[in-house]
């Protein structure tokens, strides 16, 4: 094999593992996970509060209902929860 041969075969053994390098990154970030919030705030429920209410007083640069849907994740709570009044919520801050 000629020298030209073996420099070729190296440098398309380096563009296909700098390929695959590349394409692991890429289709990486595809696979992880969505943000989720480290640090909270207590929130004591008062008569009249919604979990919508409290999210939407909280949303700051996220959409609400993001908000709602990690309370509902931090507090163990689903669509059929109800909130008691001194109830204490935690509430994600982003």
């Amino acid at each position: 094999m000629s020298w030209d041969a073996a420099a070729l075969r190296v440098a398309l053994f380096i563009l296909a593992a700098l390929v695959m390098v590349f394409l692991g990154m890429v289709l990486g970030l595809g696979l992880s996970p969505d943000f989720v919030p480290t640090d909270f705030t207590l929130h004591t429920v008062v008569p009249g509060d919604t979990m919508w209410d409290i999210a939407a007083a909280n949303a700051t640069g996220v959409p609400a209902d993001e908000v709602l849907a990690d309370m509902m994740d931090a507090n163990a709570l689903d669509a059929s929860s109800v909130l008691n009044a001194g109830q204490t919520l935690l509430v994600p801050v982003y």
